[in-house]
């Protein structure tokens, strides 16, 4: 799919002469020009019944299947790893769907409408490259502790309990960030979408659309909606690519010339060549991705919600899985940020202002705002479809997540720390309450972000890259044996000091009206930039001098014993071996041996040659290939413009038929083997017992 799309674009890129125009600098608005469209009755009943309806739905669906399929439904860790054997195409599609956030609809285009062509992209590969580092970090963990149900338990058995208090605390404050990024963007789209909406009509709906099918169905309910999800914004994707570029129409906003002759002609920031919005040549656009990959991974490694999507699979699918999402996430956000931005410009241009003000700008509203004017209420429909089903995906995900923690991480070994079969049962109770009271928050938690002022952007870039300062603590935490509790405690705090220091230092010193105007300066690119590098900095260094100084690791028996310590965390009521029964029997591993790493590292050999070959040349098609291609061009002509929208939109119908086709089949094919291996086994089942039967009657005719 890659090669075919980058031939397409290369060949199709021409040297043209480029129409001259005069560069415009266009103002702000100072008021708001955006009028809701659709009427809250609508907008409630297709969320409420629509999609509320379709979750619980799925939730029963799931619920039937594990009880009559798989007949698991009564393990609580079936409720947090969907039965730990979820398929590639479900994985994918999950992974991708968990990623993609409302945000990547709305700030994406927020970005590209300040930095041009550069910054869609680089915002696109940041997120793509982030996605890519997990297949190895994946693989390591189901190999060194594939019993555990969250990281945390990894850190709680290699450190004891006040790193895994420090962490604990630390995956709270990932899912709180989680939580008020989906809340704001929820509020922008519905703001900007349905009229007369309150904002605790906003939450309550919210609450119901995050735990309604995940308290039916636990995690595998979320991997069938991630499916809808994913397969639901492709189709929508792609209604609004045909609409806007092939379909007749006397729109002169939407003519690819004008689009063009709008980015062309706009005055961009200095950063951009020739202070052009038609280049992918943007400092800012550069900055934006380099701040955006450094979040992304700090997000990745500290919000369990993540985390959970690499436990619910196997290596392979867990493996495969992450490559796929990577391509199937990146044909989303860049296709739909050219398309509503481009036009948003023209209409701009067109007009000889922006339309929307700074504050709607950084809010999230062009694509809102352009697919209204564009397409009416279908366009209206479309986006609220889309933002809603993420909403679902991200939100159910963020609720499993902080139940798994307050369940496995804080009830289990703070509160009531035994084990034992009427301790299940009572553990899948405590679930249940865990989860409504979970959901319940939101709606007070919600209310206090409203009233707070913070705004979408200050939250995704500024308060997210406080987590910066934890990623490399907690990777050394699971692949480097000589990395001690001491270690990952300073680490982590002396990395967020870091963080708010470099953060303010260059807010106060750089910007205008310097911590005066807090929220905006502290959300800049060079504030974010000087407060990751120093948190990044300050946690690798001290995680590895302390570590170095404080470990006791002396000979390779040593190592072995601190991997023998996550390799036992387990359910003894489910054992992890069980899972992987088939695979320790291909290489004659007795039931009476224990485990170790280095029949987990035997097993899984080829997937981790494909986790390095695969991860290397994706890097380098994500990281080398497409940069160089693009930043060799400069101001794009009309026909390379053309050419980049093109391969884009066939790179997106690409990834949607395999979206769309692939994660069904697989589940339907893996439902029926199970039910006729089930139906095996019970008629199997029914000869021993006929035969013994009949044995035990000859044995008594006999005597």
């Amino acid at each position: 799919m890659k090669f075919v799309i980058l031939v397409v674009f290369l060949a199709r890129v021409a040297i043209a002469s480029n129409s001259s125009c005069r560069v415009t600098s266009l103002k702000y608005e100072e008021q708001s020009n955006i009028t809701a469209i659709l009427e809250k009755h609508e907008a409630l009943l297709l969320m409420f019944l629509g999609f509320g309806g379709l979750s619980i739905t799925l939730g029963m669906v799931h619920y039937a299947v594990r009880r009559y399929i798989y007949r698991d439904v009564h393990s609580l860790d079936t409720v947090f790893d969907a039965g730990g054997k979820v398929t590639l195409g479900l994985t994918a599609v999950t992974v991708a769907s968990q990623l993609l956030w409302p945000s990547d609809f709305l700030q994406s285009a927020t970005i590209m409408s300040k930095t041009g062509l550069g910054g869609s992209l680089f915002y696109a590969i940041s997120i793509v490259l982030d996605i890519l580092m997990f297949p190895v970090l994946s693989l390591t963990l189901k190999t060194r502790a594939p019993g555990a149900k969250t990281f945390l338990q990894i850190i709680y058995a290699r450190f004891g309990k006040e790193a895994h208090i420090v962490f604990c605390c630390i995956a709270l404050f990932a899912n709180l960030i989680t939580v008020m990024a989906l809340i704001l963007s929820a509020k922008a789209a519905i703001y900007v979408l349905v009229k007369d909406v309150s904002d605790e009509m906003i939450l309550l709906l919210l609450a119901f659309l995050f735990g309604s099918y995940c308290f039916i169905g636990g995690l595998g309910t979320t991997f069938y909606i991630s499916y809808f999800n994913t397969a639901l914004t492709f189709v929508s994707v792609l209604v609004f690519i045909v609409h806007v570029t092939y379909k007749e129409t006397d729109n002169i906003f939407t003519k690819k010339e004008n689009m063009y002759e709008a980015m062309k002609c706009i005055q961009a920031p200095d950063g951009n060549y020739e202070n052009s919005f038609m280049t992918f040549r943007s400092r800012g656009g550069v900055i934006y991705g380099v701040v955006l990959f450094l979040m992304a991974t700090s997000l990745s490694f500290c919000d369990q919600a993540n985390w959970q999507s690499r436990i619910a699979a196997k290596p392979f699918q867990g493996v495969a899985g992450f490559f796929i999402a990577a391509y199937l996430w990146f044909a989303i956000p860049l296709t739909i940020t050219i398309t509503s931005t481009t036009v948003y410009m023209s209409m701009s241009f067109q007009n000889g202002t922006h339309l929307l003000s700074t504050l709607d700008i950084d809010s999230g509203y062009i694509t809102p705002y352009v697919m209204e004017s564009v397409m009416g209420k279908t366009g209206a429909y479309m986006l609220i479809t889309m933002v809603t089903m993420a909403l679902m995906s991200t939100g159910s995900g963020e609720v499993m997540a902080v139940s798994s923690i307050i369940v496995y991480d804080i009830y289990k070994v703070y509160i009531n720390p035994y084990r034992y079969r009427r301790y299940e049962d009572e553990l899948l109770r405590y679930k249940s309450w865990c989860m409504i009271w979970v959901i319940i928050g939101i709606v007070p938690y919600g209310l206090i972000i409203f009233n707070s002022g913070v705004n979408l952007n200050w939250v995704i870039f500024t308060l997210q890259g406080v987590l910066n300062a934890f990623p490399f603590p907690l990777l050394m935490a699971i692949m480097w044996s000589k990395c001690t509790a001491k270690a990952v405690i300073t680490g982590s705090i002396m990395g967020v000091f870091a963080y708010v220091a470099g953060v303010l230092t260059v807010a106060g010193l750089v910007y205008e009206g310097g911590l005066g105007n807090f929220l905006t300066n502290t959300s800049s690119d060079y504030s974010l930039l000087g407060g990751i590098t120093s948190a990044v900095i300050m946690s690798v260094s001290s995680t590895i001098i302390i570590s170095l100084c404080t470990h006791n690791i002396k000979t390779k028996h040593d190592a072995e014993r601190i991997w023998d310590k996550t390799l036992s965390i387990d359910n003894p009521l489910n054992p992890w071996r069980n899972v992987y029964g088939e695979e320790l029997a291909n290489i004659n591993v007795p039931e009476d041996i224990k485990v170790n790493t280095t029949h987990m590292t035997k097993i899984f050999r080829s997937t981790r040659l494909l986790a390095v070959v695969g991860g290397l040349i994706s890097f380098v098609i994500f990281g080398v290939v497409i940069p160089a291609n693009v930043l060799s061009l400069e101001v794009l002509t009309f026909d390379q413009f053309s050419s980049w929208t093109f391969a884009c939109q066939i790179w997106v119908m690409i990834a949607a038929t395999f979206a769309i086709v692939v994660p069904p089949v697989e589940e339907i094919v893996q439902i029926v083997r199970y039910y006729n291996r089930n139906k095996s086994n019970e008629l199997l089942n029914k000869e021993e017992y006929t035969l013994s039967g009949s044995t035990e009657s000859l044995a008594d005719t006999e005597h």
